[in-house]
């Protein structure tokens, strides 16, 4: 019995591609309205990404690949903030809104599992209520493993 055991142990615990320990997390939260997928986003998210208008977001989507989401400029903006993780990963995203500092503070948790090869990554693009011309956002990815 201990000769099953220990190989199915090791394989759960090292070789497979998930790990029943491990629970990756999704989820918004904050300020934040809801998320939106562009197949054809192409802006720099790396360090963050603020769109408050529709002509900033026509600069970051290859028109030519896919329509531009219709987003209500005068109530809402977008940003974005590019992400990665391998196997089973998970993007819990939250924009908390500080009304003293005059900022957002975007901060996405990245929870991933297993061992393989695979590579997974979003930009994390999220509608958030109308950010003021004079207001900031600082930007934070978090690995939680």
């Amino acid at each position: 019995m201990r000769r099953l055991l220990y190989p199915l142990l090791l394989c759960l615990l090292s070789h497979c591609t998930s790990h029943p320990f491990c629970k990756v997390k999704e989820g918004n939260h904050g300020v934040i309205i809801n998320t939106i997928f562009i197949p054809c986003f192409s802006g720099d998210a790396k360090n963050g990404l603020i769109l408050r208008t529709p002509e900033e977001l026509k600069r970051v989507i290859d028109t030519t690949a896919c329509n531009v989401p219709t987003i209500d400029f005068a109530n809402e903006s977008v940003l974005a903030l590019y992400a990665d993780g391998g196997c089973d990963v998970g993007f819990e995203r939250t924009v908390t809104a500080n009304t003293t500092m005059k900022n957002y503070h975007y901060t996405v948790k990245v929870t991933q599992c297993g061992n393989c090869k695979s590579m997974a990554l979003s930009y994390n693009l999220v509608r958030v209520p109308a950010l003021p011309l004079d207001w900031t956002v600082s930007f934070e990815v978090v690995n939680a493993n």
